[in-house]
């Protein structure tokens, strides 16, 4: 409890309606019974108090008020509120158990048992241990496979916690079902993601799966595999032995998509202007993916490709973006991409670039850093990624970032990948593009030619600029990549990119 003490002190009325009375009568009492008040009243008083001493002329010599935070102070905690990580439960009932499996299967998450999840304060158990019993029943009686936990006692408040730790075993069910934490909330996991889980847990591949019945023939594979590496005929135990029928002789999955017609998504193939305006536009699916890896560049060609007069008067072929890159972009797209989704591969291709976008986004385990930088490969198709090896139409995994950016090599515009959860962009802009510079661009670029780095006040001083305009300045040279930065804070400086030593 807050307990409010007056040591002393003494007051003086000049008149008017102030009653003495009303304004320390409570202090008194306090001070003469040891009363003590509950926090928020204790509060008010003393607000009370301090109002009748500033407006109603008297004149207090010594007022202390003694605030005693341990045995005294009754200020009930009030937790944070529920979310992703953490629920509250006043005592055991079988939902939690909804929760347990939900944190094992999307992330570590606490419960506390004696906590009221309306108000967030405590209430307390009557039994803590037995609780502490019921809780680790339940949970191994109830959750399959066993899923890592711990619990503990707060003798303090008679609470009990339970820690929940993401497992590797996923998924986790609670009876028949498997739960995922949806924000406060644990919900039933989706056909599609419990799939998903099933398949890594058992170290397999969405394309070795059985493809959906139906007639499926390999002619184009068969050429295609005839020309490549040489295999004379695409029989039964051949297409075994390269995953295109499982061991019973059932098609899989990368068996359909390889094969000449399927129902699997496909591309869609647009041409837009800088404004997003729609022009030529087509769809292809229901055909082998080698069949829409060539379709996407015949349609690439037809945009991309210039013919060009040499100095001995011969035709040559010029592309204002490297084929090559556009190649193993879709490749990649074809090989990386989530098949279990109806998505289409969709590819945009604008004046001054091509956008490849992707369903699935970076697979579990990569990090954006070590996919761009550091050749790191997890395949989410196994089979059409090592029959895409074989073929020649990839080069070695992992590789794939390299040979792009290789194809831009001494170029200003360098390709830039998106990723976000769900979908993976791949951009590649047209070859020996320039950004349009204004004048005072063009000056702080200039700064650069007897200087490797420059810090934001030594341009500022070179170049006259204040430093609201050169901030602006400086934020558009990065964002286009003329300038790079290094360091952070007062130590920031800024580097010319070595593609744009042309721009001084």
């Amino acid at each position: 409890m807050l307990r409010i003490s007056v040591v002393g002190w003494s007051m003086s009325c000049r008149g008017g309606s102030c009653r003495p009375k009303r304004c320390l009568m409570t202090l008194a009492v306090v001070e003469r019974t040891g009363h003590s008040l509950n926090g928020w009243s204790a509060f008010s008083v003393l607000v009370e108090n301090i109002f009748c001493f500033l407006f109603c002329g008297r004149k207090m010599i010594l007022l202390v008020i003694l605030l005693f935070l341990h045995d005294n102070l009754d200020m009930t905690k009030i937790y944070p509120r529920e979310s992703a990580e953490i629920e509250y439960k006043r005592s055991v009932t079988d939902s939690f158990l909804k929760t347990v499996s939900a944190f094992s299967n999307t992330g570590d998450g606490v419960i506390l048992f004696g906590i009221d999840d309306k108000t967030r304060e405590s209430c307390g158990l009557p039994d803590p241990e037995e609780t502490y019993r019921q809780i680790k029943n339940k949970i191994n009686d109830s959750i399959h496979p066993e899923p890592v936990y711990s619990l503990s006692i707060n003798d303090e408040d008679h609470t009990v916690k339970l820690e929940v730790r993401e497992g590797d075993s996923k998924p986790y069910y609670y009876g028949q079902t498997a739960y995922i934490r949806k924000g406060s909330s644990s919900v039933p996991m989706s056909s599609l993601l419990l799939e998903r889980l099933i398949l890594k847990r058992d170290r397999r591949s969405f394309d070795d799966l059985p493809a959906p019945e139906g007639s499926y023939s390999f002619s184009g594979f068969e050429e295609e595999a005839r020309n490549r590496f040489g295999l004379e005929q695409l029989g039964t135990d051949a297409q075994k032995s390269l995953g295109l029928r499982d061991l019973n002789g059932q098609v899989t999955v990368a068996g359909a998509l390889l094969a000449d017609k399927n129902t699997f998504p496909g591309m869609d193939l647009v041409v837009l202007d800088n404004d997003d305006l729609y022009g030529e536009r087509e769809k292809v699916d229901g055909i082998s993916i080698l069949q829409q890896l060539e379709s996407a560049v015949a349609f690439f060609r037809r945009y991309y490709r210039r013919e060009a007069v040499t100095g001995n008067l011969q035709r040559e072929e010029i592309f204002l973006i490297p084929e090559s890159a556009f190649r193993e972009a879709v490749s990649n797209a074809l090989v990386h991409r989530t098949w279990d989704t109806p998505s289409n591969i969709v590819i945009r291709m604008f004046p001054d670039r091509i956008e490849i976008q992707s369903p699935g986004g970076l697979p579990d385990g990569i990090s954006e850093y070590e996919y761009l930088h550091k050749d790191l490969s997890v395949p989410r198709n196994v089979t059409l990624a090592t029959l895409f090896l074989r073929l020649g139409l990839i080069e070695k995994l992992g590789t794939g970032v390299r040979r792009i950016l290789r194809s831009y090599q001494g170029q200003y515009r360098q390709p830039d990948f998106d990723f976000t959860p769900n979908s993976m962009t791949v951009i590649l802009p047209v070859l020996n593009q320039k950004p349009s510079l204004s004048l005072s661009e063009v000056e702080v670029i200039r700064q650069f030619q007897d200087m490797e780095t420059l810090s934001r006040a030594e341009l500022s001083t070179s170049t006259g600029f204040s430093r609201s305009k050169l901030g602006l300045i400086l934020k558009k040279l990065v964002e286009n990549k003329v300038l790079a930065v290094e360091g952070g804070g007062r130590s920031t400086r800024y580097r010319l990119n070595p593609n744009a030593e042309n721009l001084k």
